[in-house]
């Protein structure tokens, strides 16, 4: 079955035939020899990561529902695949086939599993709700994995706080099939789908989401489904959210998140103040004996008085 999918992934016939494959429960890993290791933990995990999807979106895993999962290691082979650099997994829900960047996606204790679990989600949510859109995919799927995406940034919700701020938030209605390819546009829109999720589940309740789920899952359409389990249209509810974040401190949290630029900005300027109040004293300054060795007429008197008595003294 995989032959064509790693011919269309760059793997060439000599690699093909090197690629490793192990079983666990319904999904098969799919790995080059030297990310054996990976696989064998994921094997072991995979398991567990179904079993907490299945329980917190309540949606049941169908046997038929059976994921491929390709590791990497060629950092620069995937971004080709992907056309994108900063993505460090995804997952082709037509296919149930996942891949994973595994030069990246394990830099930090566990990212691997979480975001393992996120693409599984992916998988899942399809399986029910094929036309499911993208804003609502991708943050129930953050939230079902803490939080974790396939994006590799340090700086998250940095652009949500600037975009909030300026005025510059997508809508909604703009992320339900795609999401921006810019780097910015692309991260804002993952921070909003996550936002905007968290805040239902805030203001609403977990339970209140899964209905969205259960509402979608049955042929409705998201703004009837949005509607039927808040009683709240979605243009209100993205319209609340909005008032959320400005109620929520947005300035007060995007000055502490920016405290170290703000302050170094500050010194910075500060110093070519300071030093041009010094140009233009130093400039003002009488080039006379008197002022030679001190700051002014006193000084330079000062100076001669002490000198004097010094002189005295032999």
């Amino acid at each position: 079955l995989f032959p064509p999918f790693l011919y269309s992934i760059g793997i060439t016939d000599s690699c093909a035939e090197k690629m490793q494959q192990m079983q666990s429960g319904d999904a098969v890993i799919i790995f080059p020899p030297p990310l054996q290791a990976k696989a064998e933990r994921l094997r072991g995990i995979l398991p567990e990561l179904k079993r907490e999807l299945e329980e917190k979106l309540q949606l049941q895993w169908h046997t038929d529902l059976k994921p491929a999962v390709f590791l990497m290691e060629d950092q620069k082979k995937f971004e080709k695949l992907t056309g994108n650099p900063y993505i460090s997994a995804f997952a082709v829900p037509a296919k149930q086939i996942i891949v994973m960047d595994c030069s990246r996606v394990n830099i930090r204790p566990l990212t691997l599993e979480t975001t393992l679990k996120h693409e599984l989600g992916h998988l899942l949510l399809h399986y029910h709700i094929p036309d499911i859109p993208k804003w609502l995919d991708e943050g129930i799927c953050q939230w079902a994995s803490d939080g974790i995406s396939e994006l590799m940034t340090d700086k998250q919700g940095d652009l949500l706080r600037s975009a909030h701020i300026s005025g510059n938030l997508l809508r909604l209605q703009d992320l339900e099939s795609r999401f921006p390819h810019s780097r910015n546009g692309l991260l804002l829109a993952y921070e909003q789908s996550k936002s905007f999720t968290e805040y239902i589940v805030r203001e609403f309740g977990a339970k209140a989401l899964i209905n969205i789920l259960a509402y979608l899952k049955r042929g409705e359409g998201v703004d009837r489904a949005v509607e039927k389990s808040l009683h709240f249209s979605l243009k209100e509810t993205e319209e609340r959210w909005h008032e959320h974040l400005r109620e929520s401190g947005t300035w007060l949290i995007w000055f502490s998140v920016h405290i170290y630029e703000i302050l170094f900005f500050l010194t910075a300027l500060a110093t070519v103040f300071g030093f041009v109040r010094l140009m233009i004293r130093k400039k003002n300054y009488p080039d006379t004996e008197e002022d030679w060795d001190g700051e002014g007429d006193d000084a330079g008197i000062i100076w001669k008085e002490e000198r004097n008595d010094e002189n005295q003294k032999f």
